[in-house]
């Protein structure tokens, strides 16, 4: 993942998302999300419950 925004904006001021990718392990293709602010936490969330079922 990485944080990005738009370049042309002075950077306190650009909207920022963060760029999620997710790559096949059988075939290497990779989907690219990007997750603004509102679904970023909501995301987190989910990662934080689902990460000790996978362990």
């Amino acid at each position: 993942m990485q944080l990005s925004c738009v370049i042309d904006e002075p950077l306190e001021l650009a909207p920022v998302s963060i760029e999620l990718v997710m790559r096949d392990p059988v075939t290497g293709k990779a989907g690219r999300f990007l997750l603004d602010k509102e679904v970023a936490s909501p995301f987190h969330a989910s990662l934080g419950e689902l990460l000790p079922i996978t362990s």
